[in-house]
């Protein structure tokens, strides 16, 4: 932003940011299973509340000196007696190795008539790995005869967490069946699989296939997962090499199923846990994020996040939280089990191969809707030189479930409420019109944070804050909307080009910013050669022209990171304030909001 004697032009905006390397809030460790003597790797397992309101926690307990996918593994337990708060520390054996290689994979799933079915994997061969399914009648303590959801040898994987009971009672397992190839030697394992649904209608008594998942682009399909929406269809999330979650939908219960399309969750070659969360329509999703871009190798599943998505698991809901990070690249985290606890709280538990077994108790991410579609409730109006609340020219409007910003007159929309540790999230697009000393230039606007003081404190048009800089070309830019003496600094890692600081997280050096005339730190992708002129594009453009673009500002503690459309754009450290409210700029270009949403 600047302002100059002949007018209060203001290059100024902002927004938002995805979570990236922040911790959530109230994040608690609360049950380890340890690796030991004669015992090299705990993995693969799932929760399931039994009437008693004990947690059984059953997992993949390999022996001997080998911990590989093909090597000796037996079925053990672990219990909580309060809800996942503390766990006991001796394991219980459910179910000894009965392949001659080993059992894992572990799903629990509570069925209607009030029995617990256990589905895992038995491994004969590196070319023969079939689920069967047991059922236990009094709570765990015995299983019944082993059923067989695949009859003839092949090689099906299906994951921890996995199996879905549907509103009618149908049984899906999702699975991956893995083709042969002939080599020298006999045959092995294709890494790209066929995916699909092992489907029961009668209680799990006989099993079915449904019809392949779609894959016209012929990228690497493995491990899926499935989940009933609220409109009755089936979601399937599929790991793919192709640096996300593949989606699939079906509208006939797991039979078949739509093209694939990728979808919000970045991935590398690791499965992901997608659930609905209890009475609400909305879902939750566990899974590794891309690290550096890394789709496989060593690190490429050092973190684990969690986040809320829409209905139809289209649309992530706020921002993205961290459960874990790893220390080294070669202890990567994997596999995640989830179990909704009463209270808005959820357990998680995934495991590495240096650790074994974490389990965590985490908050559900509450999302607040800051514009209800209808009006401006929650929201104050203040315009350079009127009254606040006075809009006579109807600068801010709201139809069709969408703000309009005529930006004839300069000022801003504010929330009434303040906020802290969150992650504010909006959709914008740009109009056609600009105004005033900014006719014909670029269009403008922004996404204020950490606001305070009066309606107008900062050149009688905004609240003293940070802005998020939302005009062509610059989206993402970080401006000081006030000083050092109003109570706003911050420091970021930037590389001058062009006579412009512009963020750079590797190569740069830390800059603090004490006033608003200092200028700002511009994106990564900024042109040095930008022009203030309306449509400019640089050339790493992340914004689609004439289209929705989200903008996210994820704030946690004194810092603050930038996104838009999902990708960092900038950072920022030691922000001198870390709360406020939030306002939204008019700045003479027409501009349209939506979807604005808050994550805490």
């Amino acid at each position: 932003m600047k302002k100059d004697s002949l007018s209060l032009a203001f290059l100024c905006f902002a927004l938002l940011a995805a979570g990236a390397l922040f911790a959530a809030p109230a994040k608690t460790l609360v049950g380890t299973v340890p690796l030991g003597p004669d015992n090299p790797r705990n993995s693969e397992g799932d929760f399931i509340r039994l009437k008693n309101g004990e947690i059984l926690y059953v997992y993949t307990h390999y022996y001997g000196n080998r911990s590989g996918d093909n090597d000796p593994a037996y079925l053990a337990s672990r219990r909580s007696a309060d809800g996942g708060e503390t766990w006991s520390g001796e394991d219980e054996i459910v179910l000894p190795n009965e392949g001659k290689l080993n059992v894992m994979s572990v799903t629990l799933r509570r069925m209607n008539d009030g029995r617990i079915a256990l589905f895992y994997l038995v491994k004969e061969s590196e070319i023969d790995c079939r689920p069967y399914l047991r059922f236990s009648g009094d709570e765990g303590k015995t299983w019944g005869a082993r059923i067989a959801l695949v009859s003839e040898p092949s090689y099906n994987v299906v994951n921890n967490d996995r199996a879905a009971i549907l509103s009618d009672g149908r049984i899906l397992v999702p699975a991956a069946r893995h083709p042969l190839k002939k080599i020298e030697r006999g045959q092995e394992l294709l890494w790209s699989a066929d995916v699909f649904c092992l489907i029961s209608d009668d209680g799990g008594a006989t099993w079915r296939e449904g019809d392949r998942a779609p894959n016209p682009g012929g990228v690497m399909y493995q491990e899926p997962g499935v989940c009933e929406l609220a409109d009755g269809r089936v979601l399937m999330n599929i790991r793919t090499d192709a640096g996300s979650q593949y989606f699939v939908y079906s509208s006939d219960g797991g039979q078949s199923w739509s093209e694939p399309v990728p979808s919000v969750l970045d991935s590398p070659l690791s499965p992901a846990v997608i659930k609905r969360i209890p009475g609400s329509d909305e879902l939750l999703a566990v899974w590794n994020p891309l690290r550096d871009g890394r789709v496989s190798g060593n690190g490429s599943r050092a973190l684990m996040y969690y986040g809320r998505l829409s209905a139809d698991g289209g649309r992530l809901l706020g921002r993205r939280f961290v459960v874990g990070v790893s220390e080294s690249d070669d202890q990567n985290w994997q596999y995640p089990a989830v179990l909704f606890n009463d209270g808005g709280t959820f357990l998680t538990a995934f495991f590495s191969w240096k650790e074994g077994i974490r389990i965590y108790k985490m908050n559900v991410p509450e999302v607040t809707e800051l514009f209800n579609g209808r009006d401006l409730t929650g929201w104050t109006k203040h315009l350079n030189g009127r009254e606040t609340g006075e809009d006579p020219e109807n600068v801010f409007t709201v139809r069709d479930g969408v703000i309009r910003i005529s930006g004839a007159e300069w000022g801003g929309i504010s929330t009434d409420g303040e906020f802290s540790d969150y992650h504010a999230s909006l959709e914008f697009k740009w109009g056609e019109e600009t105004h005033g000393p900014r006719k014909g230039l670029a269009r403008d606007s922004g996404f204020l944070f950490h606001a305070g003081g009066e309606e107008g404190g900062f050149a009688r048009i905004w609240l003293y804050s940070f802005e998020a800089n939302i005009v062509e070309g610059g989206i993402g830019d970080f401006w000081l909307v006030g000083n050092e003496e109003e109570g706003y600094t911050a420091t970021g890692r930037v590389t001058v080009r062009g006579g412009q600081r512009i963020f750079d997280p590797k190569g740069g050096e830390n800059v603090t910013l004490t006033k608003h005339a200092q200028g700002p730190f511009r994106w990564w992708g900024f042109d040095p050669d930008w022009k203030d002129v309306a449509g400019f594009r640089s050339k790493d453009e992340i914004a689609k022209q004439g289209e929705w673009t989200r903008l996210e500002v994820v704030a946690e503690g004194d810092a603050a990171e930038f996104y838009v459309d999902g990708v960092l754009v900038n950072r920022v450290t030691d922000l001198s304030r870390t709360s406020g409210r939030l306002q939204i700029q008019s700045e003479g270009a027409e501009v349209f909001y939506r979807n604005i949403t808050v994550t805490q």
